[in-house]
């Protein structure tokens, strides 16, 4: 009787562990986004998938509609995966300098200096260069106001 409790017990932890599974790789974007800080990562919405601190080693790590949210983050000394998972792939590079759209109003860039497999330099543009722009995307948009009509002749 101990041991079919037991038994009892661990099939009842594996069927829920394989359902946390089976919701995660469903493709429901919301159980992914509500799974993916636990796993460490960040959530791609435009992907719809969970972006972990292994993609620079693969290669996923994608392009960032808002990488400067994530650049005040990084520092000096911090590995290239880091910067590549916070930032996503380099959108360039010029003379050096590795970069990448602030924002997805590609107005301002990100400017990183790589060496040695660590982030030597970072530039981020200040946040409030986005503040009015940002603002403008996240807003739904206002009701047009009523314009008067021309009163017809009749």
């Amino acid at each position: 009787m101990k041991y079919t409790k037991f038994a009892l017990a661990i099939a009842i932890c594996l069927l829920c562990g394989l359902g946390v599974v089976a919701l995660v790789r469903s493709g429901v974007p919301a159980v992914r986004k509500a799974v993916c800080p636990y796993l460490g990562g960040r959530f791609a919405s435009t992907a719809n998938r969970c972006i972990t601190r292994s993609c620079y080693a693969r290669h996923e790590c994608g392009h960032s509609a808002d990488a400067i949210l994530r650049c005040k983050d990084l520092k000096a000394g911090d590995p290239v995966a880091e910067v590549y998972f916070q930032l996503g792939e380099p959108d360039g590079e010029d003379e050096g300098r590795t970069w990448w759209w602030a924002s997805k109003l590609q107005e301002q860039k990100i400017v990183a200096v790589l060496e040695d497999g660590k982030l030597k330099a970072l530039s981020c543009p200040t946040r409030s260069a986005f503040a009015c722009a940002g603002a403008r995307l996240s807003r739904r948009p206002r009701a047009a106001a009523a314009i008067p009509r021309p009163q017809e002749a009749g």
